[in-house]
């Protein structure tokens, strides 16, 4: 059976299915408003978002990629996102890191929504994207 959700954070468990709060980060991008669905299809929303962007919007990719700035922390906190990564071993590393990583891996955080959905999960990202950049 697969591992859902926010797998590292039992915490996460609890709350899988409560409404997200106000005060959450995850908020629509079009009219400021708060997303009232549950952590499951905001991860859900990120997985789809994110192969649709890698695969047909490749010139979004790279533009948010020269302004990103960090690094990866290498917490294994996005490969557990919906569900774990079958290339997860059991202390939280990736087995093909250095190797063949899917086009979604190499590229997250691929902007700052991303990096606030790591963050619902109680992770923190190494990565972080200028605010002053991104209102160019």
């Amino acid at each position: 059976m697969l591992k859902l959700f926010c797998i590292y954070n039992p915490s996460s468990l609890k709350r899988l299915m409560r409404p997200v709060k106000p005060s959450d980060p995850n908020r629509s991008h079009r009219s400021g408003k708060v997303i009232g669905k549950s952590h499951f299809v905001i991860h859900l929303i990120g997985k789809l978002r994110r192969f649709y962007l890698v695969h047909f919007k490749k010139k979004y990719v790279q533009k948010q990629l020269a302004l990103r700035g960090g690094k990866c922390r290498q917490c294994g906190q996005c490969c557990v996102l919906l569900f774990v990564c079958p290339m997860m071993t059991q202390e939280g590393r990736c087995l093909i890191y250095d190797n063949i990583r899917w086009d979604v891996c190499k590229v997250f955080p691929i902007d700052k929504r991303d990096i606030n959905e790591v963050a619902l999960c109680g992770g923190r990202c190494g990565y972080s994207f200028k605010e002053n950049l991104l209102r160019k």
